[in-house]
């Protein structure tokens, strides 16, 4: 049988190496980030893997042991994913907003789901885990999250568009891929800008409060401590309603023949402010991601079938 360490290799072999797909929109190059071909769907897989990557090379943890994490959804999936393979228990804590299909997800790969308020915090799974005697992830603050989109993504990008691009769009959900990528992106193309997207009336936002309705996966009541120690490395924050979003996911299709999550629908609104604000200007090349797909979110197609 083949040791936590060689499992772990494997795992690291099947993360990355995602697709790109640009298309000229009105005299834009615009390139999608195809995240969703990893393993089980998401940009998440990375993160997972480097997050328990750490612990076992760190001998936090051995085989037979539990991990724990506190998520929206797709980070919850790929940790019962990569904690199965590796011989690991996992004992997720999916806030109750979360899609049932990320919910029947984390079940299949042998997750222990525990459905949590959404205004758990981070204290209160830490608390839960460790009376569980598992050991906590913590994305919003772990720098394992970080160092897997700065040794993955952001290679990965600055290789397959050679010719250079001008910004970079990423939701704002723990920070981990927009500042992990993008602080890797800005160490070889200098003059790059990189975007956060938020949800208005989330914690990042001006506009706080007053009928809030979270995006999926991106930021919502407080900030994450691993954006904040890396927040520096964003030059703007775009502010995004869900309802935008999840308009913007019928021109997403037309436009590029895929159909992205609710958060892929939020990076493309931000591009087309940033654009309608002179930030972004014709001839120039954006790079965003689409970390999943519409169809993890089975309560959003019907809003989403009738804009088709």
């Amino acid at each position: 049988m083949r040791s936590i360490e060689d499992r772990l290799k494997i795992l690291l072999s099947t993360i990355g190496n995602t697709r790109i797909k640009c298309m000229n929109v009105d005299g834009i190059d615009l390139c999608f980030k195809l995240e969703y071909d990893n393993p089980t769907g998401s940009h998440k897989d990375r993160t997972a893997v480097y997050m328990i990557k750490g612990l076992i090379e760190r001998g936090k943890i051995k085989e037979g042991e539990c991990v724990a994490e506190l998520s929206s959804g797709n980070t919850a999936v790929s940790v019962a994913w990569a904690s199965s393979f590796l011989g690991l228990k996992s004992l997720l804590l999916v806030k109750e907003y979360a899609s049932n299909i990320k919910k029947n997800l984390v079940r299949l790969y042998g997750g222990e789901l525990l459905i949590v308020k959404k205004d758990t915090s981070v204290k209160d799974a830490k608390n839960i885990a460790e009376e569980r005697g598992c050991v906590f992830l913590n994305q919003d603050a772990n720098e394992d999250n970080f160092l897997a989109h700065y040794e993955t993504t952001g290679p990965e990008i600055l290789n397959q568009v050679e010719e250079g691009f001008d910004f970079f769009i990423m939701g704002i959900g723990t920070g981990g891929t927009v500042t992990g990528a993008g602080t890797r992106i800005k160490e070889k193309l200098k003059n790059v800008k990189i975007a956060g997207v938020v949800p208005t009336g989330s914690a990042l936002s001006e506009k706080r409060g007053g009928g809030f309705k979270p995006i999926e996966g991106l930021v919502s009541s407080k900030i994450p401590e691993l954006f904040e120690r890396h927040k520096n490395v964003v030059d703007f924050i775009v502010e995004v309603s869900l309802e935008e979003a999840l308009k913007a996911i019928r021109e997403i299709f037309r436009r590029f023949l895929i159909l992205p999550g609710p958060s892929t629908g939020a990076n493309f609104v931000a591009f087309q402010k940033l654009v309608r604000d002179g930030l972004i200007e014709k001839g120039q090349r954006v790079v965003t991601i689409a970390a999943d797909q519409l169809i993890r979110y089975p309560e959003l197609l019907k809003n989403v079938t009738n804009l088709l």
